[in-house]
């Protein structure tokens, strides 16, 4: 069970900040300097399993994976041009980790035993403490990013109340009795939240002082927290020439401060270039294509300007014998400003690409690629949805 003096409850109120603050040029996460790469831009293959090139929705918005469901998105006001060029970052596939910061990591989140390298039958790898997980222990990933996941010793987590299982009369099937059986009812005592649980304000405090001691410089993160009665979440985004980036590391706090889970990497991304934009209204209507090539949804794409009806509409599909009513969703969109994405090469490579990051009024975030098309090389038949039946089904 992890403790420490980092880690007692801060009294003092912490400003939760959302936006990025700026930090110049600075690439470090944890003090070295990224690669300078040529001036010349690689060509990004996509994996056909990548679904970088789909925006960055929320789970409220998975309406958009349904056949008859299309969603049209309105940009209201001017929508500036945001061309020219801008930089992306990579993590090359087959990167080691240092082995020694492995384990500096493991000791920090009080893991016990020796580095060691994992079989590819088991997933490959990395890996310090208990690999049945009846211990705390750490795993290292070989993917670009070398990310990182902490789980704690079960007792961590508590007990809590366990329910004793439902007492079955034996049930005899024959014809001359009843199939009927008696269940004894077993009443489970509701659970209690754990103690000491700390709010947003600590908890990002002590997310910040838990990263410095893994060895990020938090100069260059960005944290939002989320509390409740239950637990508290943290999240570390980085920060790459004073935006915030996909990249991110997350830490959870349970009773009394306890660190119930902790996630992040080891790698640093290098500077490929700059790489020419094709614009927002072009990012605009990389949005709006769910034919497949940057959303990867296959539904037909519909004018927006088709209906009077502003916030929903009902147009029509046919599938074969059949026409199926598809609803029709309205996005508004108020703003749209250049930020990173994230995108998985073919060869393992994860990309971090320039994208149009549109923005609706209620805080929600599009994202799509803003590269030129030259650049990237999506891959041959992007799987589409299968129609569904219109009755029956």
């Amino acid at each position: 069970m992890l403790r420490s003096r980092r880690f007692a409850f801060i009294s003092s109120v912490v400003v939760l900040g959302l936006a990025s603050t700026g930090c110049g040029d600075d690439q470090r996460i944890s003090g070295s300097s990224s690669t300078i790469a040529a001036a010349t831009p690689p060509v990004i293959r996509v994996g056909s399993g990548s679904g970088a090139v789909s925006p960055t929705v929320s789970e409220a918005d998975s309406k958009m994976m349904a056949p008859y469901g299309q969603t049209v998105y309105i940009y209201d006001g001017e929508l500036p041009e945001l061309g020219g060029t801008a930089r992306a970052w990579r993590f090359p596939i087959g990167a080691e980790p240092d082995s020694e910061r492995i384990a500096a990591i493991a000791r920090v989140l009080g893991v016990e035993g020796e580095v060691r390298s994992l079989p590819v039958d088991q997933g490959g790898g990395w890996m310090v403490g208990s690999a049945d997980y009846s211990g705390a222990n750490l795993s290292v990933s070989m993917d670009g990013m070398l990310s990182w996941w902490f789980s704690p010793s079960p007792d961590v987590w508590g007990s809590g109340v366990a329910c004793a299982e439902p007492d079955y009369a034996p049930l005899d099937t024959t014809p001359e009795t009843s199939v009927d059986s008696t269940v004894e009812e077993t009443w489970c005592e509701e659970p209690l939240p754990p103690a000491n649980v700390p709010d947003e304000a600590a908890a990002r405090q002590m997310a910040e002082g838990l990263f410095a001691e893994l060895g990020y410089d938090v100069t260059i993160l960005d944290f939002e927290a989320y509390a409740d009665e239950w637990g508290a979440n943290v999240a570390a985004y980085v920060l790459l020439d004073g935006e915030r980036s996909p990249m991110s590391m997350s830490v959870g706090f349970g009773a009394e401060g306890v660190v119930t889970w902790a996630s992040g990497f080891l790698a640093e991304p290098e500077v490929v270039g700059e790489y020419p934009l094709v614009g927002a209204p072009a990012g605009l209507l990389r949005l709006q294509d769910e034919t497949g090539r940057w959303m990867w949804y296959g539904v037909t794409t519909l004018d927006a300007a088709a209906s009077d009806t502003p916030v929903e509409r009902i147009a029509t599909d046919t599938v074969p014998g059949d026409t199926v009513p598809m609803e029709v969703f309205e996005i508004h969109l108020v703003g749209v400003h250049l930020g990173l994405t994230m995108v998985w090469d073919i060869d393992g490579t994860v990309w971090l690409l320039p994208a149009y990051v549109f923005t609706t009024a209620e805080s929600g975030e599009f994202a799509v690629v803003g590269i030129e098309d030259g650049f990237i090389e999506l891959p041959e038949g992007i799987p589409v949805p299968e129609p569904l039946p219109a009755e029956g089904g």
